[in-house]
């Protein structure tokens, strides 16, 4: 079982008990601790890292590039209940657990939390390698506070259990929120967050802004909504990626990583092992906005390994999914997938003049059906309504994509824009009754039985 930090913020007071391992740094304690760093690299092992209500904590580093690691070796958990100032990259290791408080501030160029321990050679040579310390009981990350990272910088949450109530801003940055017992973070080039997890968690959750989520998700979760606040994630032209390793991932508030004027849309991904949900009143938004904007792309998953036979993905009735296209930018690209796929929320694929945004709904398994509804789990199959797909076809190309059993079972339905139906499984029948493809329509089928009840119709695009 996970131990999650309560949420009530308890007495805290600024950071004690600094060694420094190594590197440069001098340390100024009080009320406003100061933190000098003058090497590009440091490490501090600290007694508790804390900070009260009133205090604030600055470190002083020698450039944006610059990085410090500071590890807890007490038994306390860290409780950030005042301000973290910083202009470089600040690591905070600690295993009991990480809470910011409602009324916390942090503003650093980059920022890294995690209950999971880095090796001091691992930290040194750039390979940052996590991994839960077997000594220390599972432990949790709650944000509830104001996290601002420098533009292009990137804030990381990792561990058994991260929670974010609150609001974390990155301008054209990377946000990433990770539940697992191992992680590797790579930084690139082109200084994108590429993340990985391994290992096992139990009961393993990543929840962002539960406050929104409906009575049913709250009561299965065992969550007392009442007490949880709404969040905001929000980046400009860059990526938010939550995942969790193996477990739920609880999507309820805003994600935003809208374009502006000649600046393109990032991309968000929501990935799970077991259940990935957007819950009714969430956004999750990866719009142009603006002149020459063009979209990005938001994918809602739960095949956490690349299989996508391992868990269930639920839009909820009120969520919305937008990659829009801003004034001359195109749209962008929306996927929705898992083992069985519950799909109720609002599509925005629109644009003015640009180009037709791409809808793909691909559970490996899969039945269209007559009917006026999405996406909807019943005696677990994924069933798609007909009327949904020729709605949705009126404002952007649509591919259902099955690598097991695809069935279209159907009296009649119509191509669009670009209507794809894709079934590369070997061992799929595909069983049609009477369907009209229209010009730039497609059926791309390799399994071993083709049954077609009533007329095909195909016209061409001319």
């Amino acid at each position: 079982m996970i131990g999650l930090l309560g949420l009530s913020s308890p007495a805290a007071a600024n950071p004690t008990g600094g060694q420094v391992r190594h590197g440069q740094v001098n340390i100024s304690p009080g009320v406003q601790t100061q933190i000098q760093q003058l090497t590009e690299q440091a490490i501090v092992d600290w007694h508790s890292f804390s900070i009260g209500a009133n205090e604030a904590v600055r470190i002083l580093q020698p450039s944006q590039l610059s990085v410090i690691l500071n590890r807890v070796t007490g038994g306390d958990p860290s409780t950030i209940l005042g301000q973290l100032e910083a202009n470089g990259s600040v690591f905070l290791i600690n295993p009991n657990g990480v809470l910011f408080g409602r009324d916390s501030m942090v503003n650093v160029g980059s920022l890294v939390v995690s209950t999971l321990n880095i090796t001091d050679e691992d930290f040194l040579s750039g390979n940052y390698t996590f991994q839960q310390d077997a000594n220390h009981e599972l432990a949790a990350i709650v944000n509830q506070g104001k996290i601002k990272i420098t533009d292009g910088g990137y804030a990381v949450l990792v561990g058994p259990s991260v929670i974010n109530e609150g609001t974390i801003v990155a301008k054209t940055g990377n946000i990433v929120l990770a539940a697992g017992e191992t992680a590797t973070l790579n930084l690139d080039g082109r200084d994108l967050v590429h993340f990985s997890l391994g290992g096992h968690v139990s009961e393993g959750t990543v929840l962002l802004a539960p406050g929104m989520m409906s009575e049913s998700i709250a009561q299965t979760l065992g969550v007392d909504q009442a007490n949880r606040a709404d969040s905001l994630i929000r980046l400009e032209d860059g990526s938010v990626r939550m995942v969790n390793s193996s477990g739920t991932l609880v999507h309820s508030g805003v994600l935003s990583v809208d374009g502006k004027d000649n600046t393109s849309a990032g991309s968000v991904l929501l990935d799970s092992a077991d259940l990935t949900l957007v819950a009714g009143g969430s956004v999750a938004s990866a719009s142009g906005s603006g002149t020459n904007s063009h979209a990005g792309e938001v994918r809602i998953l739960s095949e956490i390994n690349g299989d996508a036979h391992a868990g269930r993905t639920l839009v909820e009735s009120g969520a919305k999914l937008a990659a829009a296209g801003g004034d001359s930018g195109d749209a962008g690209f929306i996927e929705v997938s898992g083992e069985l796929v519950q799909l109720a929320g609002e599509l925005d694929l629109s644009r003015t003049d640009g180009k037709a945004g791409h809808f793909l709904l691909d559970p490996p398994d899969m039945r269209v059906v007559d009917g006026n509804f999405m996406a909807m789990i019943v005696a677990g199959e994924t069933l798609v309504g007909d009327e949904f797909i020729e709605t949705q076809l009126a404002t952007s190309d649509f591919t259902l994509e099955a690598s097991g059993s695809l069935t279209l079972d159907v009296t009649s339905t119509s191509g669009g824009l670009d209507t794809g139906i894709q079934a590369p499984g070997a061992t799929n029948i595909l069983t049609l009754d009477t369907v009209s493809l229209a010009g730039g329509s497609f059926i791309d089928f390799n399994g071993d039985d083709v049954n077609i009840g009533g007329d095909l119709v195909v016209s061409s695009a001319g």
